[in-house]
């Protein structure tokens, strides 16, 4: 290889090829699909289905209750909820979020 440009390609035979090498491209691993989960539990045992009603912390603080949209597990085997907010303040925006499933809390 030449020093000078270290992506040449040293000449055996004169012609008129290509003397650089391009470069590889880094490989990606393949995405998997996400797993939508029908139902989750917390770790006290307790089952929650789309449509209940939980307990989060809103960005304001405090607690805030929202409903259950969709669950879905991750790579690692987590299970996740995915909440759409029931209060708003003023000048906050606040559309919901999602959480682990072992933290979540039922409203009463």
């Amino acid at each position: 290889m030449n020093q000078d440009k270290p992506n040449r390609v040293d000449q055996s035979t004169e012609s008129s090829q290509n003397l650089y090498r391009r470069p590889e491209r880094p490989k990606r691993s393949e995405v998997k699909p996400i797993q939508v989960l029908e139902s989750v539990s917390n770790d006290a045992g307790e089952v929650f289905n789309s449509g209940d009603k939980i307990l989060v912390t809103p960005p304001w603080g405090g607690k805030a209750i929202a409903d259950l949209a969709n669950f879905y597990q991750d790579d690692s085997g987590n299970a996740w909820a995915r909440y759409t907010s029931n209060e708003s303040r003023p000048g906050w925006t606040w559309e919901g979020g999602c959480m682990l499933a072992a933290l979540l809390v039922k409203a009463d």
